[in-house]
């Protein structure tokens, strides 16, 4: 799918410039990069707590990364989940069950026994398939409810963020044009993206030390 690409694209770009400010917060730890990404979740952690950036955070997101950027961000991966979504369940789910149909069919005169002998079909193969197929669909349908609320997530991140940002421009942070903030959300983004990041770094570096 070229729109699921293209939005994922704009993603890794994003954590590229995330992974940058992380780097630039080494002068105040000791270098190890659990340390950085803790630190950074601490950070991040701060501003949802008081609804402001320190020094560090304040100059990457009105620098580097400001707020028409994370605006359009927000846009792109929602979209990206949208399409996701739709891929998921508009089109696999849906022939996930057109399979699971002609099976259905195959199975019933695989049942038939002497009539289905001439043509090869094995009851027992068929119900495996069959099987297969319906445990795919569970896996499908797990996956576009997680899809959802990652983007659920994902918007209250960015709500979050751009409410600091206009805190930092000395602005009304709650506007009519904000959603309602949803700490819960970014509590657990932050506590997920985070452990995912830590265990990539931990991985990367026992890749390091068996070379």
């Amino acid at each position: 799918n070229e729109a699921v690409k293209m939005y994922s694209a704009r993603w890794q770009k994003f954590m590229k410039q995330m992974d940058a400010f992380s780097d630039s917060l080494a002068m105040t730890t000791d270098g190890r990069s659990d340390h950085l990404m803790e630190e950074l979740r601490q950070r991040l952690e701060n501003v949802l707590a008081t609804g402001t950036f320190d020094e560090a955070l304040e100059h990457f997101f009105t620098m580097s990364f400001k707020i028409g950027q994370v605006k359009r961000m927000a846009k792109d991966l929602d979209a990206m989940c949208t399409a996701v979504h739709d891929l998921l369940v508009s089109e696999m789910a849906l022939l996930i069950d057109a399979l699971l149909l002609r099976l259905g069919s195959l199975l019933a005169l695989a049942r038939l026994g002497h009539q289905a002998k001439g043509i090869g079909l094995d009851e027992a193969h068929i119900e495996e398939v069959i099987k297969l197929c319906e445990q795919f669909a569970l896996c499908v349908m797990d996956t576009a409810r997680l899809v959802t609320q990652r983007a659920a997530q994902l918007r209250a991140f960015f709500v979050f963020i751009v409410r600091a940002q206009i805190v930092a421009e000395d602005g009304d942070a709650h506007g009519p044009s904000l959603p309602a903030p949803r700490v819960d959300l970014v509590q657990s983004f932050l506590q997920e993206v985070f452990r995912v990041r830590a265990r990539d770094s931990l991985a990367t570096a026992t890749g390091m030390i068996s070379e």
